[in-house]
């Protein structure tokens, strides 16, 4: 009986830990989620320092689930690259479109360049959408030529780290007390 209650108390606490970003705050929250993209262009893009012919193309940024303005310059920890190279272009904004303007988002980089991203609204109405979608891309909002897998998810908060590892750590403590009984 002191063994299940010791069970169903670590089990409580890996629960907690795992559904803790469902809990209510109360200061304003604002999560971050990831904005992660990978695929290839075809043999027909045009050579620039964000796009090649024939390679695969990756890139992560974060982002407010909820952003005040669009274009949105609110981002952080941008990463581009072309075959697994980073790229040294940084990015200047964000913008995104609705589905009557063919969905999805622009990345706007510093040296003028343009990569669009096409396929659903993410983000028009100034809330991100979480999910994984089928994109096309192409430069500066011009014919795709290249496709890929868009995946916008949330950035877990150290609190949820925490109470799983708390719940983690009393299931190794009840496991090695039970081995040694």
């Amino acid at each position: 009986m002191k063994n299940t209650l010791q069970l169903l108390a670590s089990s409580a606490f890996l629960v907690a830990g795992l559904l803790g970003s469902g809990a209510t705050y109360a200061i304003p929250y604002n999560p971050l989620e990831i904005v992660s993209g990978s695929g290839s262009w075809d043999q027909t893009t045009a050579a620039t320092l964000e796009s090649a012919p024939g390679v695969n193309w990756s890139f992560s940024f974060d982002l407010s689930r909820t952003f005040s303005v669009n274009p949105t310059t609110a981002f952080s920890n941008f990463s581009y690259s072309l075959n697994g190279v980073s790229v040294n272009s940084p990015l200047s904004s964000v913008m995104f479109f609705d589905t009557n303007n063919q969905g999805m988002f622009d990345l706007s980089f510093k040296n003028g360049d343009v990569v669009s991203f096409y396929g659903v609204d993410v983000g028009s109405t100034l809330t991100l959408v979480e999910g994984k979608f089928e994109a096309a891309s192409a430069l500066v909002q011009g014919t795709p030529t290249g496709s890929g897998m868009i995946t916008i998810s949330p950035v877990p908060e150290p609190g949820e780290y925490a109470l799983m590892a708390a719940g983690l750590g009393m299931m190794a403590f009840i496991a090695r007390r039970k081995k040694s009984a």
